[in-house]
């Protein structure tokens, strides 16, 4: 997994790999990739392709390689979005309602 790039193209060099995500999957003997997972605990918010450089040379050759940048939201093809301030506030509300009403019941 690397940083999204908006345009890949043939030969171009593979990015360096995201820290603390798969760097090796395996194929069954169909060529078939099984539901796989590839980061244990996805933090850092940003947008993400899904590239394995299936010869390892270390490019990206589009006859050769598996890309998943599905140009989901522009061109990644993942992302993991902005905790939205709103939904705090909102949280916060909630668990301020909770607590208000928690302590009428116990009067």
């Amino acid at each position: 997994m690397v940083s999204d790039v908006a345009t890949w193209n043939d030969g171009m060099a593979v990015p360096a790999r995201v820290p603390d995500t798969a760097d090796i999957v395996s194929s069954d003997v169909l060529g078939n990739i099984p539901a796989t997972a590839i980061w244990s605990d996805p933090q850092t918010i940003g947008e993400y392709d899904i590239v394995v450089d299936v010869n390892g040379n270390g490019l990206y050759d589009v006859n050769v390689d598996v890309l998943d940048d599905n140009d989901t939201m522009v061109t990644a093809g993942f992302i993991i979005p902005e905790f939205s301030a709103v939904m705090l506030l909102l949280m916060l509300i909630t668990l301020s309602g909770i607590i208000t009403y928690k302590k009428r019941l116990s009067l």
